[in-house]
């Protein structure tokens, strides 16, 4: 026959108490919080290195085709910087929120950049920019070459 004080120590040593729980899990939660606040900066700047990519993919592709079709293609910038407009039949890629675009270097109201058939084309360089860093697409006019460079940051 079991005695009172045998069946209290098997009782309590089923589990765990509500407080312990609600404090294991406050202390995972709070965790989670920091991991978060810890990540944020990290995800915003491969967005921006992930849409960086994909433009100078298209450019890429843009090049190529008017190569091989033998035809002029271009891509021109949204006013508001949101978007790019490409190919033919034309496309377009909008850009997340964060992230804007625009051409710079001579004569700031340009939006167009075309290629050539024989793989040249009008130059020009593009800036992704999401606020904190920027990442820069240069096309060369002669050879229509694309090269990415990063910027340094800017509080971040």
């Amino acid at each position: 026959m079991r005695t009172s004080a045998s069946r209290r120590r098997g009782r309590g040593s089923r589990g765990f108490s509500l407080i312990e729980v609600t404090i294991a899990v406050a202390i995972v939660a709070t965790l989670a919080a920091v991991a978060a606040v810890a990540l944020r900066p990290a995800t915003d700047r491969l967005r921006l290195e992930a849409e960086a990519r994909e433009v100078e993919a298209i450019l890429g592709a843009l090049r190529t085709q008017a190569i091989t079709r033998r035809v002029a293609l271009g891509l021109r910038v949204a006013r508001d910087g949101r978007a790019v407009t490409y190919g033919d039949p034309a496309l377009t890629r909008t850009l997340p929120a964060a992230i804007g675009l625009r051409m710079i270097g001579e004569g700031e109201a340009r939006r167009d950049l075309v290629f050539f058939p024989e793989g040249g084309s009008t130059g020009g360089t593009l800036r992704l920019d999401d606020g904190r860093r920027a990442i820069v697409l240069s096309v060369a006019w002669l050879t229509g070459r694309i090269s990415l460079t990063r910027e340094a940051g800017r509080g971040g």
